[in-house]
C-alpha cells in the first residue's frame, strides 16, 4: 500500500544553509536559495516530501515576514532565478514546496504606504491601525478591492 503521507521541513530560509551563526544580533545570517538547494537529499533523507519556506521577498528582518517589496526577492536569499531553480529542483524530487506569504501587512516603509493610503486600515480616529499595535507594521484593509486584487496577483 502506497504511503499517503505528506512531511514538510519548515525552513527560515536566513537560519537554514550557508548561514554563519556566529554574527552577533538580529541580523542577517546568510542563509540563502542556494543553499536550500544543495539540502534537498539531506531533507529527503529524513523522510520529508515537501518544504515550506519563509517569505523570500524584499524584507526588513531577516525572518522575511516585514515586507519591504513584494516585487523583489530579498539580495540577502537569493534572486528570482533562484527562485525557479529551487522550485525545479523540488518538482525534480517529486516533493511540493510553499513559501510562507503575508499578507495582511508589511513594513511602514514599503511604498505601498505612502502611494496606497486607502490600502491600509485605519483605526476610528482615523489614525493607522498596526499589526499586533507593531507601530512599523500597517495592517492591509483586504476589504478594499485594489488591495485584495494587488495580494492576489502576487
Amino acid at each position: 500500500m502506497a504511503n499517503n503521507n505528506h512531511y514538510i521541513y519548515h525552513i527560515m530560509i536566513d537560519r537554514f544553509a550557508g548561514c554563519d551563526l556566529k554574527r552577533e544580533g538580529r541580523c542577517f545570517k546568510g542563509g540563502n536559495l542556494q543553499g536550500i538547494m544543495k539540502k534537498l537529499d539531506y531533507i529527503q533523507s529524513l523522510g520529508c516530501n515537501g518544504i515550506l519556506l519563509t517569505p523570500f521577498y524584499k524584507t526588513n528582518e531577516y525572518h522575511g515576514y516585514h515586507i519591504l517589496d513584494y516585487e523583489q526577492v530579498d539580495e540577502h536569499f537569493g534572486t528570482w532565478e533562484d527562485v525557479r531553480q529551487l522550485i525545479a529542483a523540488v518538482h525534480r524530487r517529486g516533493m511540493t514546496i510553499t513559501a510562507d506569504f503575508v499578507a495582511n501587512h508589511c513594513h511602514i516603509n514599503n511604498p505601498l504606504v505612502n502611494a496606497y493610503t486607502d490600502w491600509f486600515k485605519k483605526k476610528r480616529d482615523g489614525a493607522p491601525k498596526f499589526f499586533y499595535g507593531i507601530e512599523y507594521l500597517p495592517e492591509f484593509d483586504l476589504d478594499n478591492a485594489e488591495a485584495k486584487d494587488y495580494m492576489i496577483a502576487r
